[in-house]
């Protein structure tokens, strides 16, 4: 039974066996390096280390007796891995534990169960509070959005309808700084992870064409995650910023022109609230994306700069033409058709 690529192997595996004590006192349990076949028949057998119970010396313990027969608890053993060819060094150990029954009472008694706990998982959620200093795409404003992309490949939270992709709504004719009040919400991070990075995007928005890359930011969010696993309290950041860059595009995107000094332009920030949780304690507290229900914790209300029928006409630019001394006499001509046609209606005409 080999596990690959990991110092730390979980077999919950169960041998038993029929023994003669005295003869058959001495359990060994040896930790192998795996090798294929062809590496094996080279190189040998590569023992990572060994460690030996004396069987004999368990079963005649009065303190290990009471626990199996008196209180009916199993005593776990953590025992430390021997490499004879590599004296003084730590190789490891394992976590196991031994039961000795007598064979007129094995037939009775089944040997305890050894089942693997449930994975880890953990939630994040991140809320975009406000955006500033946005660079103006057009020289006077910006139609801003936020996406937030998750590498996670651990992640399991697509099935349940949160994505690796969110966006924000958009807030429509910002002179620099937005407003969003944006929950973006990642369950089901299935711990331990390798790798954990959420990629924040800025962009002017556009409701015909695509919309045009204008910064990027990464945070490298493991750190939080694995702290959340081990120590079971959540972690809560309170309202801090992050610099939007214009040189950290992604693929396929345009993040200037490629010079140095573009890669370093600072092109906005963001400011955001972020809880990392385990996911039991999330589903206490349970919360939908951007402003859906269930919206708490906290609540969230949608903003009105930015969201107006005015900011949605406002990226019209209309002009209309120098009417002089006719913008006077327009309304008054406007309000005689009007009559007339309440004259028509009610049969005077």
């Amino acid at each position: 039974m080999a596990q690959y690529n990991t110092n730390v192997p979980s077999f919950y595996r169960v041998e038993e066996r029929d023994i003669v004590m005295p003869a058959e006192s001495r359990l060994q349990v040896d930790l192998f390096d795996f090798q294929d076949t062809l590496g094996e028949a080279i190189n040998g057998e590569k023992l990572i280390g060994s460690t030996v119970i004396d069987l004999e010396d368990r079963w005649h313990s009065a303190a290990w007796k009471d626990c199996m027969d008196r209180r009916q608890q199993v005593p776990t053993e953590n025992r430390g891995l021997i490499n004879p060819q590599l004296s003084g060094q730590n190789c490891g150990s394992i976590e196991m534990w031994v039961e000795m029954i007598d064979s007129v009472r094995a037939s009775d008694i089944k040997a305890s169960e050894l089942r693997k706990p449930p994975a880890m998982e953990i939630e994040i959620r991140l809320v975009i509070r406000t955006c500033k200093n946005v660079k103006l795409w057009d020289g006077s404003k910006t139609d801003v959005k936020v996406t937030v992309d998750l590498e996670c490949k651990e992640y399991e939270g697509v099935t349940m309808g949160f994505p690796k992709l969110q966006p924000t709504d958009v807030h429509l004719g910002s002179t620099g700084n937005a407003i969003f009040n944006w929950r973006i919400v990642y369950p089901r991070i299935v711990m331990p992870t390798k790798s954990c990075t959420m990629d924040l995007k800025l962009y002017q928005a556009n409701f015909v064409s695509a919309d045009e890359f204008i910064g990027a930011v990464s945070v490298d969010l493991r750190r939080y995650v694995e702290r959340v696993a081990r120590d079971m309290d959540m972690i809560y950041i309170e309202k801090a910023d992050l610099q939007f860059t214009a040189g950290a595009a992604g693929e396929g995107e345009e993040g200037g022109d490629g010079a140095d000094a573009a890669e370093e332009e600072t092109v906005g920030s963001v400011q955001f609230e972020m809880w990392f949780m385990t996911q039991s304690e999330a589903n206490q507290k349970r919360n939908g994306k951007g402003r859906e229900d269930p919206n708490d914790f906290p609540q969230l209300v949608t903003p009105a700069e930015g969201r107006g029928w005015g900011d949605v006409l406002g990226g019209f630019s209309l002009s209309l033409p120098d009417l002089g001394l006719m913008k006077k006499v327009i309304p008054l001509i406007l309000f005689t058709l009007l009559c007339l046609v309440l004259l028509r209606f009610v049969g005077l005409l």
